[in-house]
Parts: C-alpha cells; structure tokens; sequence
C-alpha cells in the first residue's frame, strides 16, 4: 500500500512540474502581463489549499509519529483536537499568506517572477529523490 502510495505520489509530483514549467512558458511571454484579482484572496486561497497534496501525507506521517509515541491515541476526542489544531494552523498560516502576498510580490521580484519555474524544480527533485529510494 505504502509503495503504491509513493507510486502515485511520484506520478502527481512530475505532472506538478510540468504544469509549472508549463505557467512559466506562458507568462514568460510578451504580453502574458497577469492582473490578480483585488477580492477573492480568502476564497483563492482555500482553492489553494484544497489542491495542496502535500499536506495529507505531511499529516498522517505527524498523526502517526504522535501515536508511536503516545502523545496521540485514536479515540474520538483526540483526533477532534488534532483535527482542529491542523485545520486552525492552515487557516493562520493561509490568512498570514494572503495579508503578505502583495508584500511578497513587490520585494521579493525574483522570486515572484520565476515562482513557477522554481515550484517545477522542486517538484522535479522530491518526485526524482523519491524515485530513486524506491
């Protein structure tokens, strides 16, 4: 199960490369100026984090770490409580993107110019590490 978990994995990671490479091409076009909307930043980011993939295994490899050791058992009380700690931190640390994403656009113009190529990259790498320890 667990390989082809990391099977699948390796799958989504490569085609998650090419998809931002892919929006690097385009915007790296004369003309290709994008325009962020000025509403929706709330609404944008739960879309966002809906297609995050990399945070389910991130938090049933926590859950199963805290069970081995003891601080987390599996009855109904606290998996509410580990629920609800993940879900508030992914909100804060959502709400504290959207409150710095403009921020982050006009002083770090590097980084926001080639996002999607280094998003590619390291997509390219997890998925390539994780083939080659397979």
């Amino acid at each position: 199960m667990i390989l082809l978990l990391k099977k699948i994995g390796i799958g989504v990671f490569y085609v998650l490369s090419v998809y931002f490479f892919y929006l690097s091409y385009k915007n790296s076009k004369p003309g290709a100026e994008l325009k962020a909307p000025k509403k929706k930043y709330f609404a944008r980011g739960v879309g966002m984090s809906a297609l995050n993939m990399l945070s389910i295994p991130f938090y049933v490899a926590m859950a199963l770490v805290y069970v081995g050791k003891g601080w987390l058992s599996s009855d109904l009380l606290d998996t509410l409580f580990f629920c609800l700690g993940a879900g508030i931190g992914s909100a804060a640390i959502f709400f504290l993107y959207i409150r710095f994403a403009d921020f982050i656009k006009r002083e770090v113009g590097f980084i926001a110019r080639n996002i999607n190529v280094i998003l590619g990259v390291i997509f390219v790498l997890i998925a390539s590490s994780t083939l080659y320890n397979l």
